[in-house]
């Protein structure tokens, strides 16, 4: 084949298509090492990282649904917003998530500041502000084409090196830089020694301070009570329209075998059977 290359062609180029663990070449990427007994500062770290220095187009990736769930709880209690990308949403939420992160601020034209112009758009039809930061699972953000992601953060390192580089491909595409962060405890050495023998450049080591930790470990240890409560609020909710989907299939096979059963008014019967199951609920605890 080199050969005939040689005869035919003129100038031949060689196109390898084999380096499928291979990270981009402007790809900066950092580790920031968890200690064994330091392991619940994660989140304290994520979002100081989020805070102070990756607040612009910066994906997160999460190992779980829940985590990915109760992190995006967190960063809206202190202000920041985000959007999160889980097996638990809806295809209608999950697009919207993309959408507000992917389109860009600029698509959308400044208001005017004469004073002279006013919007008429109903309220509920004014899309979402746009945010800068994406709370993703691995399936959830398997395929997906983001443009201009400058950060990628990783919450914990996947199984494989082929996990991370599909991660962090994410980021530093065509011409462009970009910078991956992982969060690295003592079971992920193994990776981290491959992830650092296979860079193109050095791998850095991101230090934060001690007293910085501290301070978001504090902040979110005040913020874990009302976590919980919105956590509970949640599931009740879900509880209480699966008991009224499950009272509305009832009741259409009681009309549909005998009209006369439906003597009790409608909602009368949907509220008896919405107490009754919070009734169980107190009794249980």
């Amino acid at each position: 084949v080199k050969e005939l290359a040689t005869l035919s062609l003129k100038n031949p180029v060689q196109v390898f298509l084999n380096q499928t663990n291979a990270v981009a070449k402007r790809l900066q990427q950092e580790f920031i090492r968890i200690r064994p007994h330091r392991e619940e500062d994660r989140a304290a770290i994520l979002v100081a990282l989020l805070v102070r220095t990756f607040s612009k187009r910066t994906i997160v990736f999460l190992p779980t649904k829940k985590e990915c769930h109760r992190m995006h709880i967190l960063l809206s209690l202190i202000g920041h917003s985000c959007s999160e990308l889980h097996g638990d949403m809806t295809q209608a939420q999950r697009l919207e998530a993309l959408r507000r992160f992917s389109e860009s601020a600029d698509s959308h034209p400044a208001e005017s500041t004469s004073g002279n112009t006013t919007s008429t758009k109903p309220a509920e039809d004014v899309p979402k502000p746009q945010v800068d930061i994406l709370l993703a699972t691995d399936l959830a953000a398997r395929g997906l084409d983001i443009p201009n992601v400058q950060t990628i953060i990783n919450y914990n390192l996947p199984q494989t090196m082929k996990q991370y580089v599909h991660r962090v491909g994410r980021t530093a595409r065509a011409a462009n830089t970009g910078r991956a962060v992982s969060l690295v405890g003592e079971n992920d050495r193994k990776l981290l020694k491959q992830i650092i023998k296979e860079a193109p450049y050095p791998v850095q080591a991101r230090v934060i301070p001690p007293e910085v930790i501290s301070r978001f470990r504090e902040k979110l240890e005040k913020l874990q009570g009302t976590v919980e409560e919105i956590l509970a609020a949640e599931a009740e909710e879900r509880e209480l329209r699966a008991a009224q989907i499950q009272l509305d299939k009832t009741e259409k096979l009681l009309t549909e075998g005998s009209q006369s059963k439906s003597d009790v008014p409608k909602r009368k019967r949907v509220d008896w059977f919405v107490e009754r199951k919070r009734q169980q609920k107190l009794e249980a605890r």
